[in-house]
């Protein structure tokens, strides 16, 4: 990787960008595949990035998935990134746009995997999995539990996922109690509130913390009061009963976290592999923690993006076999 220029700019592998009209949106999406001997092909990752991601630091990242045989679906969820609304404006999400999106996006690659084998690119269908991050890894660890089609993916692997905020970050219970009742009134819901992240929390690589602070001083970022509100409730219910142990019981599960991530406490996640673990029957459920991480691991120091990206191939290769 060449550490001196930022964003990283892929160097074996050009993504394909495509617009995908769904309802009342435009989603941008992005395709990463290299040419490779068709036994060396081994699978598709379905990406839901975090909150207010920049794509280009995950440029590295997607790179080393696909030279490592597994193509890659990034879509830039509905009121982030290119993505906007048919009729020209950003658009705001909540949990129920968040999850019809990935259905959808299931859905659309799965048929994908299927025409490859039915072409003969393949000799049987490969499967698909998802890998998440921060506000994406909340969604999809729900979506363990109830999504439509969790039963059908390889695995998933969520680096730091919003389960709980982290003190540095949260807001406190009286500004979280002001946004839930605002969001009670017909027209606060799309109000916006600032939602300000240390850089240096997300990375402890000085060249990307400093690369997300000049697009923070350009562009202050703020969340639309349902969107706050559902990222901080869908991460915090995991750790209940009536969502934990619902959690596909054969799924593959990987958490990778940061024990200095200061956004999203690690001990969201491992009081979630706790109680799953206590779930008769769950399997195929693990943690890794990395010492000194913090929130993107991908674009943390050398050492620690190296090993979280050897970690997580390794971990995809066991499932997709």
């Amino acid at each position: 990787m060449q550490e001196n220029d930022l964003p990283y700019f892929p160097k074996n592998v050009t993504p394909s960008e495509k617009v995908i009209p769904v309802a009342d949106c435009n989603y941008h999406t992005y395709f990463w595949s290299v040419e490779r001997d068709p036994k060396d092909y081994k699978g598709r990752i379905l990406i839901l990035h975090g909150y207010r991601d920049l794509r280009q630091v995950y440029y590295y990242f997607l790179e080393q998935l696909a030279l490592n045989g597994y193509d890659v679906f990034y879509f830039d969820q509905r009121g982030e990134g290119e993505t906007v609304l048919k009729n020209g404006k950003k658009g705001t999400t909540n949990d129920e746009h968040a999850f019809k999106a990935v259905d959808y996006f299931i859905e659309y690659n799965q048929k994908e995997l299927e025409q490859e084998a039915k072409e003969g690119k393949v000799d049987e269908a490969k499967k698909l999995s998802i890998l998440s991050v921060s506000m994406g890894g909340g969604i999809s660890l729900n979506y363990a539990a109830i999504g439509k089609y969790a039963s059908n993916l390889a695995g998933m692997v969520n680096i730091a996922p919003l389960i709980l905020l982290h003190e540095k970050t949260y807001p406190g219970r009286i500004t979280e109690f002001v946004v839930r009742t605002l969001c009670a009134i017909p027209g606060c819901q799309s109000l916006h509130v600032k939602t300000n992240l240390h850089p240096e929390y997300i990375s402890g690589d000085s060249k990307y913390s400093e690369y997300i602070r000049e697009r923070d001083r350009k562009s202050p970022l703020s969340a639309t009061l349902v969107e706050s509100r559902d990222f901080i409730l869908r991460g915090r219910r995991l750790l209940l009963p009536a969502y934990y142990k619902k959690v596909d019981k054969e799924l593959p599960i990987l958490i990778c976290h940061g024990d200095t991530d200061y956004i999203n406490d690690i001990e969201g996640s491992r009081m979630f592999l706790v109680k799953l673990k206590e779930v008769p029957g769950m399997k195929n459920k693990k943690i890794i923690e990395y010492r000194n991480g913090r929130h993107e691991l991908f674009i943390d120091r050398p050492e620690i993006r190296d090993k979280v990206i050897n970690d997580v191939v390794d971990f995809l290769d066991s499932i997709h076999k």
